[in-house]
């Protein structure tokens, strides 16, 4: 794949770096947990911030613990965890109740929604790549 750099198109050659910088072309474990892992960090983050400059009367500890849910479920959209009756929906609602900049829904979930099962995809196929599992 390195040597394919020189002679793909340059949407090829974008897509081949992407993948040697997240994964390591399906090798690197570590590289592709901190990034599954540190979209999702720094989107909690993001909320966090957005919902403490937006509320005065709820404790910082629910504020964290439903940035660091919310930021998970928008990640894995595809659990469903923040819809009517999921697990995490009073969390999102916290957040939604409490939303200064209006980032939540069409910044960070967007976003996260696409980015997610990207890197989760990555991880998995790096897991798989490292135990030989077929």
């Amino acid at each position: 794949m390195r040597a394919r750099h020189q002679v793909d198109s340059c949407f090829l050659r974008a897509v081949n770096w992407l993948f040697e910088t997240v994964a390591d072309y399906g090798w690197g474990v570590g590289r592709a947990f901190s990034w599954w892992l540190g979209h999702w960090l720094i989107a909690s983050l993001i909320l966090l911030a957005n919902t403490c400059f937006g509320t005065t009367t709820v404790e910082w500890w629910k504020v964290s613990l439903a940035a660091l849910g919310t930021g998970f479920s928008n990640a894995h959209a595809f659990l469903f965890l923040t819809a009517n009756n999921g697990y995490l929906a009073a969390s999102r609602k916290l957040l939604e109740d409490n939303d200064a900049w209006g980032v939540l829904t069409v910044g960070v979930g967007t976003v996260e929604a696409v980015l997610g099962p990207i890197f989760l995809f990555l991880l998995l196929l790096t897991l798989r790549n490292r135990f030989c599992l077929a």
